[in-house]
């Protein structure tokens, strides 16, 4: 079953460009994997400081593997000093 996963970042307000730096290797990388149907980061345009990934996954599984990739870990410790706020995921079934 398909999952969809959307999580929204709340970033301090000095560290957007960091924070975006930190991303796209992990958008890149996490679009190559087999079971990653589609990885995007969004910017909000009236808030400056969030941003929301909207990935796509064929199945657990997939999600399982984006989770225990060297990148994915990678990138969630590098961010921990540059969010204001937790960050917010909402898995769906399709």
């Amino acid at each position: 079953m398909k999952k969809i996963v959307v999580a929204k970042f709340k970033v301090k307000e000095t560290k957007a460009d960091t924070f975006e730096n930190l991303a796209q290797p992990l958008i890149e990388k996490s679009n190559m994997e087999e079971g990653c149907l589609e990885y995007q980061m969004y910017k909000n345009n009236s808030e400056s400081d969030e941003y929301l990934f909207y990935e796509e996954y064929k199945n657990q599984e997939a999600i399982d593997y984006h989770k225990s990739s060297p990148y994915f870990e990678s990138f969630v410790r590098d961010i921990a000093e540059l969010l204001s706020d937790e960050i917010s995921i909402k898995i769906l079934n399709e």
